[in-house]
């Protein structure tokens, strides 16, 4: 169960500023992806590689094409994974279509850094469909220190998404690379950014301006 002494306000779709949300409207006690894709969407790049048995039934996944379920696929901006639902009305509007068969890696082993908050520390407002940001939690150096990598979703991050982002990380002393109109930044130790300029070098090299999952 939540502590209820450190309450979130959670997001009414009628409010257009995080500020103006009433603080009585707290989350719910557990986090659930629910309708939120934005992982399968293309922002962050990765491979998918169904594992769907031969001898599964016919129609052993709904109503989808069976002729597009063959083979993996990358995804990456501008090309989100072929197994994404978009119609919330479609297969009870669940995001993945094979989520039965999905792989181990990346699908069943990444959770965001706000679907992974068991101390709701991180606000309702913060999840990736209403924040548009992707807050993965990632490692770096020898020792696998913990930082976060935030990446856009299609749009230029909110001031005040970044604000809050700044304060947490600066409280709780998170290194973290962010993403803001496309450009990466980071704030941290220096050992951070000694890694981070490495991790620069690499991803010029193969020509990858987002993140992995």
């Amino acid at each position: 169960m939540k502590n209820k002494d450190n309450q979130q306000p959670a997001v009414n779709p009628d409010y257009k500023n995080i500020e103006n949300i009433p603080v009585h409207l707290i989350s719910s006690d557990h986090r659930e992806c629910g309708t939120c894709t934005k992982c399968c969407e293309g922002w962050l790049m990765a491979d998918i590689e169904p594992e769907i048995p031969e001898n599964r039934a016919d129609g052993s996944i709904g109503d989808y094409d069976e002729e597009h379920i063959g083979g993996g696929c990358t995804i990456q901006p501008g090309r989100p994974c072929k197994f994404l639902n978009m119609d919330k009305d479609f297969n009870e509007g669940r995001g993945c279509l094979i989520h039965e068969y999905s792989p181990q890696e990346p699908c069943k082993r990444f959770v965001c850094a706000w679907l992974g908050d068991d101390k709701y520390e991180i606000p309702e407002w913060m999840k990736p469909s209403l924040s548009d940001v992707i807050i993965s939690p990632k490692v770096y150096g020898e020792q696998k220190k913990p930082y976060w990598s935030v990446c856009e979703t299609g749009q230029t991050i909110r001031g005040e998404i970044l604000n809050w982002l700044m304060v947490h990380c600066e409280m709780n002393e998170i290194p973290v690379e962010y993403m803001v109109g496309g450009g990466l930044n980071y704030r941290g130790p220096q050992d951070f950014h000694d890694a981070m300029k490495d991790k620069i070098k690499i991803k010029t090299v193969k020509h990858e301006g987002r993140s992995r999952m």
